[in-house]
């Protein structure tokens, strides 16, 4: 299954806050529902931070490779 964009996760996120509210929902589906978010956050925001450094080690390349350039 393809990752969810954030967007996706939020409107997750409260609709299960919407059910917190009912008293007749089962507190089992609660859970279940909130595992299957938080495993998708997390997920997501591994990614990002694996991008970050990705990109920052890119940049350093780049860094690297001007100052060689100019001497």
């Amino acid at each position: 299954m393809p990752a969810r964009p954030l967007y996706e996760l939020a409107a997750g996120y409260n609709n299960l806050f919407e059910l917190v509210l009912d008293d007749t929902v089962d507190l089992a589906l609660l859970e279940e529902g909130l595992e299957s978010i938080e495993c998708e956050l997390e997920e997501k925001c591994a990614n990002g931070i694996a991008l970050i450094k990705s990109l920052e080690q890119y940049a350093a390349a780049y860094k690297q490779e001007k100052q060689r350039f100019e001497r």
